[in-house]
């Protein structure tokens, strides 16, 4: 049991020696076995690597900030004004309407009365098919034909027409039909 003496840390110190017990190298050993077991551990836990993945949900249930606002525009009617909304996560509305209140002015800035609550839908034409095709009625101008046209008759609407274009495609049905209702109206007018 001497080695065990030879490795006390924490010796007595006696009058004029320090001197080595079972007891104290015994407490030495022990506590250096615990520091180095301690020290292994962590530093082999902190060179793991660990992943972790977590998934939060947000819970906002996306409530609606409410915005007051008085803005007067004088000399415009009520049905061109509108608002656009857009945030910051890139939600885009246009033309909003609903919970607005627009109320129509004089020059004075007094109140004439409010716009009307439900404006009136905007009525759109139907795609047409094959089978629905009306009749090609209106007149394909070239130069010469545009300048008489121009002369001869008081109204010339003109469909500049580009078949690459899919508004002009879309339109081209509408321009004819709208073109054979003016001939058999009898109107004094050319639509090309």
């Amino acid at each position: 049991m001497d080695w065990l003496k030879s490795v006390h840390f924490y010796r007595k110190v006696p009058r004029d020696l320090t001197e080595a017990t079972l007891a104290g190298g015994t407490i030495s050993l022990i506590s250096s076995l615990i520091m180095a077991y301690l020290f292994i551990t962590n530093f082999s836990k902190y060179l793991e690597v660990e992943t972790v993945t977590s998934v939060q949900l947000d819970e906002s249930q996306e409530q609606k900030v409410l915005i007051n606002f008085n803005v007067t525009l004088f000399h415009l009617p009520c049905r061109f004004a509108s608002v656009d909304i857009a945030d910051v996560m890139g939600t885009h509305l246009q033309n909003v309407s609903a919970n607005i209140q627009k109320s129509r002015i004089d020059a004075s800035g007094a109140p004439l009365g409010r716009a009307a609550a439900t404006p009136k839908p905007i009525l759109h034409a139907e795609a047409r098919t094959h089978a629905d095709a009306v009749p090609n009625a209106a007149v394909e101008l070239t130069e010469e034909s545009l300048k008489k046209a121009v002369k001869d008759v008081p109204l010339v609407l003109i469909n500049f027409y580009a078949p690459w274009c899919p508004w002009s495609r879309r339109l081209q049905p509408v321009w004819e039909e709208a073109a054979a209702n003016v001939a058999t109206a009898g109107h004094n007018a050319v639509l090309g």
